[in-house]
């Protein structure tokens, strides 16, 4: 991780002089054109008789369709699967809970039982989501993947790049002079190793490269959201059904001990899965994931 702080040292006088000298433009555009957004899309079953919803948030640097090309027609075989997107200049949790709770108490007559799968910062808008939904639907489940809680639950350097990021409100001139260099030296494609074979190289890199243009706006709000999460309440989820799984070659992201403050809201019912595979890691390897959620989902209760 050398190159990263490297170019980070190197980037650091540009970002300064963003600060000092068009700051308080840039706050001012923030203020004026950037919107949050929040998009939903929704992949019927091909289970007729299903009544079962699964509600994908994606983590950071994810679009909720593309990043869940490869699993989401394995949840589609068991329920319906709404896919949730963060497409704004800005992030709001707040509104995308609402968008989500909305949508779902509109549609309360025709599902029994919500599966929500948090995949990293995913996670934590799944608990925001549960007091707005409980009343609509009673049967709240949970599958989490590699989902933080806080800055600590966060690997070196990531835990120290994400204090530089709290502070940082970037607007629309951070968005056009520093994202571009910022994801170049933060966010790369997985290593070769990592990588199932049979995966398209092109279209791998074709995600990596969707990643990498997200506004920077909206990444350090995401960053802000999940380091400054209120605490987990203790047993506020006792009585859902939820697994944990941890990707064990995640070495520089999230850390195992995450699974720890989730045991404070589910108790000792929350069970605990490993996969071999990076965080979050959906494309590079489609066939291991494949295989983990129909796992996962009978860990829960969903056959």
């Amino acid at each position: 991780m050398e190159w990263v702080l490297l170019a980070l040292k190197w980037m650091l006088p540009a970002i300064l002089g963003i600060f000092l000298v068009l700051g308080p433009i840039d706050a001012l555009g923030r203020a004026l054109l950037l919107r949050d957004k929040t998009r939903l899309d929704l992949v019927k079953s091909a289970k007729e008789d299903s009544r079962v919803l699964f509600i994908y948030y994606p983590g950071i640097l994810a679009d909720g369709v593309k990043s869940s090309l490869k699993v989401s027609p394995v949840w589609a075989q068991r329920g319906d699967v709404l896919q949730v997107s963060y497409d704004g200049t800005k992030f709001s949790p707040t509104k995308v809970v609402k968008t989500v709770a909305e949508w779902v108490t509109l549609h309360k007559a025709d599902y029994d039982t919500v599966v929500f799968i948090g995949s990293s910062m995913g996670g934590l808008l799944s608990y925001d989501t549960v007091p707005l939904v409980v009343k609509q639907v009673r049967d709240i489940r949970f599958i989490l993947v590699d989902a933080p809680t806080k800055r600590s639950d966060f690997q070196k350097p990531l835990s120290l790049i994400s204090l530089g990021t709290w502070a940082w409100w970037a607007g629309p001139i951070n968005n056009l002079l520093i994202a571009k260099p910022y994801f170049a030296a933060t966010f790369r494609g997985p290593a070769e190793e990592n990588i199932e074979a049979g995966v398209d190289p092109e279209e791998l890199a074709l995600r990596v490269k969707e990643a990498q243009r997200f506004p920077i706006s909206t990444h350090n709000d995401w960053i802000r959201y999940m380091i400054g999460h209120d605490r987990l309440e203790r047993n506020s989820l006792v009585s859902s059904p939820a697994v944990y799984i941890r990707s064990t070659r995640d070495t520089d992201t999230v850390r195992p001990e995450a699974q720890d403050t989730w045991e404070l809201a589910f108790g000792i019912g929350l069970k605990s899965m490993r996969v071999d595979s990076t965080h979050v890691g959906y494309n590079e390897l489609p066939l291991t994931w494949q295989r983990a959620f129909p796992e996962a989902m009978q860990m829960i209760g969903i056959n």
